[in-house]
């Protein structure tokens, strides 16, 4: 999920669950939202599973303190978990993992897989010189003195 996308999913949590739940959701200033989405966003779930997520946490398992992203996170599980006994929902989670599915061949295929990820390739420094075969040669000779 991309950046701008974890900040809508947010945004729209925290919109939703401050009109059902106005005293146990936080300002959705540009910093919570922001950090709600980074959190959000670490799971990838169908978009229809948040609004029912945000309502059975206002309706079944709010307390009282304020809501947390773990909280909304395990709120959107027990949706996904109840959806896998509903078959046209079951339907919808199949499809909405072959989607993924296709998606990562496709950026395996083409080698984009860690690109898209954000994981970048290691930078190793080549060493300033090569050492000489005299060098190696030193190496080696500690290495069997230390041996005996």
């Amino acid at each position: 999920m991309s950046a701008p996308q974890q900040r809508e999913l947010a945004a729209y949590v925290l919109e939703y669950g401050k009109r059902l739940a106005p005293d146990r959701f936080p300002q959705p200033s540009a910093e919570v939202v922001d950090a709600w989405g980074d959190v959000l966003g670490g799971i990838t779930l169908p978009m229809q599973v948040w609004p029912e997520a945000v309502r059975l946490w206002a309706t079944e398992l709010v307390g009282d303190r304020m809501v947390t992203p773990r909280e909304m996170k395990r709120a959107a599980k027990l949706v996904v978990e109840r959806w896998e006994h509903d078959p046209v929902r079951k339907r919808e989670l199949a499809a909405h993992r072959d989607r993924l599915r296709v998606e990562r061949d496709r950026q395996l295929a083409e080698g984009s897989f860690g690109r898209v990820r954000g994981y970048r390739p290691l930078e190793v420094e080549a060493p300033v010189s090569q050492p000489s075969v005299e060098d190696i040669r030193a190496i080696a000779g500690r290495l069997r003195a230390a041996r005996k």
